[in-house]
């Protein structure tokens, strides 16, 4: 197996004023790109594992030595991570709406009050992860966060909706402010795309 990087659904600046431009070129060209190659030089190594899946690289206890087996768990929980962020967004946002608007309004009441669980959950989060609304089947939501690059479990959970909170995702329009870097994510959330992940997850 070779990784290969995603081609983003939209062009850079697309999502200005919200996420900058200059950003999205860093963090798509350097940082994604970087756990690619590092997926791709440690499938190089461990040819035995070509046949996996990038979902079960990332959560899966493989029989090497512990230092390989967390690079590669690493490298490919970073690809995941920024995949899923990057496709979660979009320039033409709604609003959450379909089976997904309902679940939120039944169990939190409304988007409103989600929003701000989630403004709570990011400021939580000390140095760099990711931020997670999951499903757990059913039509139960949960927020997750995980630390650097790390997955929520999957095969329990499914992802909904993905916010990058490495400083990276934002470091030049916000420098070191996640609080208002996380409005304007909210301001691109893909929500036809996350009523799509919320029903596959059911």
């Amino acid at each position: 197996m070779s990784v290969k990087m995603i081609e983003l659904p939209y062009g850079p600046y697309d999502l200005e004023p919200h996420i900058d431009g200059k950003t999205m070129i860093v963090h798509y060209n350097q940082f994604y790109k970087k756990y690619v190659d590092g997926l791709n030089q440690m499938l190089e190594k461990y040819s035995q594992f070509a046949d996996m899946t990038t979902e079960e690289l990332a959560v899966s206890r493989l029989n090497i030595p512990k230092t390989d087996a967390d690079k590669i768990r690493h490298y490919a929980g970073g690809v995941l991570n920024h995949e899923l962020y990057f496709l979660g967004m979009t320039p033409k946002t709604t609003g959450p709406h379909g089976q997904l608007g309902e679940a939120i309004i039944r169990q939190y009441g409304s988007w409103g009050q989600l929003k701000q669980l989630m403004r709570e959950a990011a400021a939580s989060v000390f140095g760099s992860g990711c931020m997670y609304l999951v499903t757990e089947g059913n039509g139960v939501l949960r927020l997750n966060l995980t630390p650097n690059q790390e997955m929520p479990p999957l095969g329990t959970v499914s992802p909904v909706l993905a916010a990058d909170l490495w400083e990276h995702a934002y470091f030049e329009k916000h420098k070191s402010n996640r609080a208002a870097y996380v409005e304007d994510w909210f301001a691109v959330i893909d929500w036809d795309r996350a009523e799509r992940l919320f029903r596959q997850g059911q």
